[in-house]
C-alpha cells in the first residue's frame, strides 16, 4: 500500500527507495504529506488513502507489542507483515 502510494504521490523517487521505505513500513512521508494536505478540503481522498496506510502501521506495530513472547502470535504477525 505504501509503495503504491508513494509511486502516485512521489514519482521522482526511485523504485529501489520506495520499495525500501515500503518494506520498512515507513510512514514519515505519508505523515509529513497528511498534515500538507489537511490544510485544504480539495485533498480529502488523498487524507483518506494516508489514513488506511497508517492504520496498516499501527496494526502492524500493536500485532508486535501483543505477541511479543509468544511463539503462535509471532507466527501470526509474520504472516500479516508478510501481506
Amino acid at each position: 500500500m505504501i509503495e503504491s502510494w508513494l509511486e502516485d504521490y512521489h514519482p521522482h523517487m526511485s523504485p529501489e527507495e520506495r520499495r525500501a521505505m515500503a518494506e520498512a513500513m515507513d510512514v514519515t512521508m505519508v505523515e509529513k504529506t497528511k498534515e500538507e494536505s489537511m490544510k485544504t478540503f480539495y485533498e480529502i481522498n488523498n487524507v483518506i488513502r494516508m489514513s488506511f496506510i497508517e492504520m496498516q502501521y499501527m496494526k502492524k506495530v500493536s500485532w508486535i507489542l501483543l505477541c511479543k513472547d509468544n511463539f503462535f502470535c509471532f507466527l501470526a504477525t509474520s504472516l500479516i507483515i508478510s501481506s
